[in-house]
């Protein structure tokens, strides 16, 4: 594995514009990671710190027996969390009709069900440090490096579970890791292993612009138009259609509501808590998301300022938290002056209340994506993005570059029906991801 990867990465290092499969998955090592804090210093020492790291970890980790088998199946799940597992069989059987019983947890590669094997991930870990340290000393690609000891590792375990269980289809969630790609080329070139990827509801734009994979799951009507924008780094062989990670565990709530209703003219708002995740140094790509919601709220306390609507507020999980809560609510109350607003029930996920609210208008959430696809009002506040909206796409017709083209934007869509805002603004292949007439 490790001659593998030091491939691609010297591969995408000096053949950039060349879009193959070693060149991507090179590319995606040495990407972002929400691993690593938003932090421009690393001190000359990091990565022999890190590799140090890496052999300690491989050494103390409790050998696993050489096969420990879990079913007969052929396919397995990997994600982040062992606390996701439930939730990801439901989605496969909901949409795909699969029955899928074995789960890699990233949180426990390295434990003794997905073990290191010691030997060969020692002799992998010094031959990528010698052949790592020449781009970490030279290049720019140093704060990626800090994690190629960690992700070989994580690697080296689930393969040798897939090798060990003899997996040959794999549903892979939690795909904006930096070593996605490198491993479904590696698993499908060594064993032969099918996977089937899914990038949630964010934008492929986001975190996805390159996909190597067999299958790759579409979750909202948008990301077929990035599909087409970014064909040449997306390399799989098959779409398939389902919906929302979540969609299905609301699908009921939704499937039957009238579409031809009369507005209310209720407004809301969902948040992301991105001020949070800025004081906790998650690094942002470039979207300034906490900069955007501010001005989505002062445009909002504007707004309502003149109008006798009422605002409802979606606080993001973060934000409920004990350590968060009081702060959030002196931040909204400091924001929102003089306007009727009020938060959205905190109990209930905001994914079950769609319908407390006409009209949603927000920078950015996955869950923006989600009313869409069950057919609700939504509009996008779209500042500093380079990569959303694609300018070819039709959700360039709910979405605002300004305040004085947000203001319109509301009051063309707010008096209408749910169906007429889709037919109006070209998007009725939006929910449900039907077929565009």
């Amino acid at each position: 594995m490790s001659s593998r990867l030091l491939f691609c990465i010297y591969y995408f290092i000096f053949s950039k514009s060349n879009k193959s499969v070693y060149s991507i998955a090179g590319e995606s090592i040495l990407g972002k990671s929400f691993r690593l804090e938003d932090s421009g210093s690393i001190s000359p020492l990091s990565f022999h710190k890190e590799f140090i790291k890496s052999l300690i970890k491989l050494f103390k980790a409790k050998q696993g027996n050489k096969i420990i088998k879990v079913s007969d199946s052929k396919k397995a799940i990997y994600d982040a969390y062992r606390s996701d597992e439930n939730l990801r069989k439901s989605y496969i059987k909901f949409f795909g009709n699969v029955d899928v019983i074995n789960f890699i947890p990233r949180e426990e590669l390295g434990k003794p069900l997905y073990y290191f094997p010691k030997r060969e991930s020692f002799f992998g870990l010094l031959f990528l440090y010698l052949g790592t340290l020449p781009i970490f000393v030279f290049s720019r690609f140093k704060m990626p490096l800090l994690l190629i000891f960690q992700e070989y590792l994580e690697m080296k375990a689930v393969t040798k579970y897939i090798e060990n269980n003899r997996i040959k289809h794999l549903y892979h969630f939690n795909i904006y890791e930096i070593e996605s790609n490198f491993l479904s080329y590696f698993l499908n070139s060594q064993f032969g292993v099918k996977t089937t990827k899914c990038p949630s509801e964010v934008p492929l734009s986001f975190w996805n612009k390159n996909i190597i994979c067999d299958e790759l799951i579409v979750c909202n009507g948008y990301q077929l138009d990035e599909i087409k924008k970014y064909e040449s780094s997306i390399k799989v062989n098959e779409i398939l259609k389902w919906g929302p990670e979540q969609g299905h565990l609301v699908e009921q709530l939704y499937r039957n509501r009238n579409r031809n209703n009369n507005s209310k003219m209720v407004l809301g708002y969902i948040s992301t808590g991105a001020w949070i995740r800025e004081k906790e140094g998650h690094i942002d790509q470039g979207f300034q998301m906490a900069k955007n919601e501010l001005l989505v709220l002062k445009f909002f306390n504007r707004f309502l300022s003149k109008r006798n609507s009422k605002l409802i507020v979606y606080l993001h999980p973060r934000e409920k938290m004990d350590k968060y809560y009081q702060e959030a609510v002196a931040k909204y109350d400091s924001l929102l002056i003089n306007i009727d607003y009020e938060f959205a029930p905190l109990e209930v996920p905001s994914s079950q209340l769609f319908m407390n609210s006409d009209l949603v208008v927000s920078f950015y959430s996955s869950l923006l994506f989600e009313r869409l696809y069950f057919g609700f009002k939504t509009i996008f506040y779209t500042l500093y993005s380079d990569d959303f909206p694609l300018k070819e796409s039709s959700i360039n017709n709910i979405c605002a570059f300004s305040e004085e083209e947000l203001e319109s934007l509301i009051n063309a869509c707010l008096p209408l029906t749910d169906n007429e805002f889709f037919e109006k603004m070209n998007i009725k292949n939006y929910p449900y991801l039907k077929k565009q007439a």
